[in-house]
């Protein structure tokens, strides 16, 4: 069995097993942009898409999907194409005006590496964990939106590799937890 099957098997398992009381909705979604650094000459320039889409088990637990493409250079300095996307679920922490909150969490992501290798083009299938670190998102322009920055840590398993990614972006409010 794959890891992304067993992955899932545990993940549908969960989410049919326990009572969620998931409260659905878009939150907010917005742009992120950032680097992921594998090693020094490893790294990668992403672009994300991130919505927030349910609040689980309290108003601090929030459900994000996200979509990324990005592109770099692997171990061996060859150019690598990626995209994917990622289920993570994070635990807010807020201030007492509720206009700036600190959150971490964790997920799986699923991302597909495309590289020339050997004079053609490979294509590689990883999936691997995400842990955020540390998140900070701040309100601007009247809590309509709100600026994000997180450090994240993936573990995946092509080369190896786990990798450091900081990424910095907006959010759009559309729906208060």
């Amino acid at each position: 069995m794959t890891r992304v099957t067993i992955v899932s098997v545990l993940a549908l398992i969960l989410i049919t097993h326990l009572d969620v009381d998931a409260q659905l909705g878009l939150y907010n979604f917005g742009p992120r942009f950032g680097k992921d650094v594998v090693s020094g000459d490893d790294t990668r320039t992403f672009y994300m898409l991130q919505a927030d889409v349910a609040q689980l088990w309290s108003p601090r637990i929030l459900l994000e999907v996200a979509a990324e493409t990005g592109s770099g250079r692997d171990l061996q300095g060859e150019d690598v194409d990626v995209s994917g996307g990622s289920i993570i679920f994070k635990y807010h922490w807020a201030n007492r005006k509720k206009t700036a909150y600190a959150f971490s969490g964790g997920g799986i992501g699923v991302s597909r590496y495309r590289r020339k290798l050997g004079g053609e083009f490979r294509t590689e299938i990883d999936t691997s964990f995400h842990f955020v670190l540390i998140g900070m998102e701040r309100h601007v322009f009247q809590k309509r939106a709100k600026g994000v920055l997180d450090i994240r840590w993936l573990i995946g398993t092509i080369e190896g590799a786990s990798a450091l990614r900081v990424g910095l972006g907006v959010s759009y409010l559309l729906k208060s937890p």
